[in-house]
């Protein structure tokens, strides 16, 4: 009989997903003291985003490749969690990103970690017009998109639609372990997610030892306006896209001032209506309610114009973001 529990929080992207895990490796030691580990073997940029995509089966073209196999990483997570017989804790947007759950679970098979733990699948649901907002700021800056956010709206990626890919993770570990979150009816401070995570994952008095901001030191922000668009020049030249996000840290300590909702009522109520039929039935089947979203705010505030960045500013920018890395 289980006694103990692997949670396996699978993002969606764009959720907080890079904070919580930056508090998991800021507090691995108190973790551990707490019962629960999160596994140091492999992890990348705070996550476990090699073990994703590996079990996607490759790489992604924005993502460094790493010289390891998918049976290496699996060995390697055997080796640390051999000798802990409490909870684990796994954590990478990617899952839900690139959805595999049968090769998922094949892989935590393998690597011994469902050998005496039932499961449990975290997922945070980000209503899908703040979602391309934030999903296009996120091309831009990391995977070297050059497009304008229209793109992302033309042709939304398919985590964009939640029911279907739910029920992907559904099929193959039960509705009974899953774990959905509404992002959008968080409190909206870093508080609101540290808070509901944490408890989520059984430990609700760590929430008041993680550090949201680690020294203030915001993680996964978007890019203000003026970084923004050096970056989407940066995207046209002739770079890898390893090469074209290799600054956008550096770009995201430029100040910036909240620049409002890029997409009109009028968008964001066409946009939502695409994925209706489908946010009701999670709604339904997740929340036991009619309704996954509160609707769009007529009085939300939409970003003015702003002037093009001029040429001056830009080498003032690149310079200032070179020398900051030197």
């Amino acid at each position: 009989m289980s006694t103990s529990t692997l949670f396996v929080h699978v993002g969606a992207p764009k959720t907080g997903s890079t904070a919580l895990q930056r508090q998991a490796t800021d507090a691995r030691e108190a973790l551990a003291t707490a019962g629960l580990l999160y596994p140091a073997a492999h992890a990348r940029g705070f996550g476990h985003h090699d073990l994703a995509f590996l079990v996607h089966g490759e790489f992604p073209t924005w993502a460094k490749p790493a010289d390891i196999t998918l049976d290496t990483v699996l060995t390697d997570l055997r080796s640390e969690t051999k000798d802990h017989a409490g909870d684990v804790l796994l954590s990478s947007e990617n899952f839900f990103l690139f959805s595999h759950p049968e090769r998922l679970h094949r892989a935590l098979e393998e690597a011994g970690l469902l050998q005496g733990r039932r499961i449990e699948v975290i997922v945070y649901l980000r209503r899908q017009d703040d979602l391309a907002e934030s999903w296009w700021n996120q091309l831009v800056k990391a995977q070297g998109f050059a497009g304008p956010l229209q793109d992302v709206l033309d042709d939304p990626p398919a985590f964009f639609d939640f029911a279907p890919r739910l029920d992907e993770w559904a099929d193959v570990f039960g509705d009974d372990a899953l774990r959905v979150g509404d992002y959008d009816a968080l409190p909206g401070d870093a508080a609101g997610l540290t808070q509901d995570f944490w408890a989520a994952v059984g430990r609700p008095e760590l929430a008041g030892q993680v550090d949201m901001q680690r020294g203030e030191q915001r993680v996964n922000t978007r890019l203000s306006h003026e970084a923004l668009e050096l970056q989407l020049i940066i995207n046209r030249l002739p770079l890898t896209v390893v090469e074209k996000r290799a600054l956008h840290q550096e770009l995201q300590k430029l100040p910036s001032e909240s620049d409002g909702r890029l997409l009109d009522l009028d968008r964001r109520v066409e946009f939502l209506s695409r994925y209706q039929a489908g946010n009701d039935r999670v709604a339904a089947r997740h929340f036991g309610r009619t309704t996954l979203f509160a609707d769009p705010n007529p009085d939300d505030e939409v970003a003015a114009p702003r002037e093009p960045l001029t040429r001056d500013r830009a080498v003032a920018l690149m310079a200032d973001a070179v020398l900051r890395q030197r």
